[in-house]
């Protein structure tokens, strides 16, 4: 690496150089790989859907995946508009609770695209 710099900036820059990346490049690299992640994580955090609403659902029907209920399961539910909904649940302590009615969460694309998924029974005050 020495032989590149002397080349690029000549043989005495590249002496300093050299010793400054030996010495810091490394935690200086690392602080920059941080705040790039970050600055990624936060922009790529904007676009999340965001909550509406808790609603309740029937329970049509329950199907096991890969024939296990342990595995998790498909869950057919009609929500208060008519809507039904086919959604996977592979969370145990949410299928299990899993009676006439269901706890489903729906959400907001930033796009305006709804999404669902079930949740804890207690959230809808089931």
């Amino acid at each position: 690496m020495l032989d590149l710099l002397a080349k690029v900036i000549g043989p005495h820059r590249a002496v300093s150089v050299y010793a400054f990346l030996r010495t810091w490049g490394l935690p200086l690299g690392l602080v920059l790989a941080a705040l790039l992640g970050i600055g990624a994580m936060v922009l790529r955090g904007a676009d999340q859907p965001e909550h509406v609403a808790y609603i309740r659902a029937e329970v049509l029907g329950t199907d096991p995946i890969n024939g296990d209920r342990r595995n998790g399961l498909m869950v057919d539910l009609r929500l208060p508009d008519g809507e039904i909904l086919r959604l996977t649940e592979t969370e145990g302590l949410i299928a299990a609770k899993l009676e006439a009615t269901a706890c489903v969460q729906e959400r907001r694309r930033p796009d305006g695209a709804a999404l669902y998924r079930l949740r804890q029974p207690h959230r809808c005050g089931l």
